[in-house]
């Protein structure tokens, strides 16, 4: 794999990034060419060698240029500095990402859940009783199927309905199989 800049944290005034699989980045050159980006009377570095994590802030009452992108600014800055030791890293950022429903406190109250709960356990019961019975039509079925004058194949069909029954009952309480 190769090396990796990923950002860990970040506010409007402080970045923190950990470099990944860089054995062989020269920190003290790192910190000399990152002070002549970002000029330390404007700027705060410190480099965690033990970790591979990298922070830095943005000192005083300095805001930024309209329509100026700080993290993506910050990010190139050390995304240079890491091509200047031949150490490549993705021009994009990996980061996990993760989509999380919004969830309000009133909406989950402890009534609606017991009542989810509640609703689970019934169509669970439904569903087993609905597979049972599926089990004893398609046996009463196939066994009807070598005897005269028996509905053996009706039996069959009504075993498939009872099946699907038994799985649309499930459906909205599992995930998508």
């Amino acid at each position: 794999m190769a090396p990796a800049l990923n950002l860990m944290h970040s506010t409007n005034r402080r970045w923190r990034y950990r470099i990944v699989r860089a054995q062989q980045l020269d920190w003290t050159r790192l910190r000399s060419d990152l002070e002549q980006i970002f000029p330390p009377s404007e700027w705060v570095i410190r480099l965690n060698t033990l970790s591979g994590s990298l922070i830095i802030m943005r000192i005083g009452n300095l805001s930024p240029q309209l329509g100026q992108d700080l993290t993506g600014m910050v990010r190139d800055g050390v995304r240079q500095q890491l091509i200047r030791q031949r150490i490549v890293v993705s021009e994009t950022p990996l980061s996990p990402t993760e989509v999380v429903r919004p969830v309000s406190a009133q909406s989950r109250s402890w009534m609606r859940d017991s009542a989810r709960c509640l609703a689970n356990a019934l169509s669970m019961s439904l569903s087993l009783s609905a597979l049972l019975t599926s089990l004893a039509l398609f046996l009463l079925g196939f066994i009807g199927l070598f005897l005269p004058l028996s509905p053996g194949v009706w039996l069959l069909m009504l075993a498939t309905l009872v099946f699907d029954l038994a799985l649309t009952v499930r459906r909205p309480f599992v995930g998508a199989i």
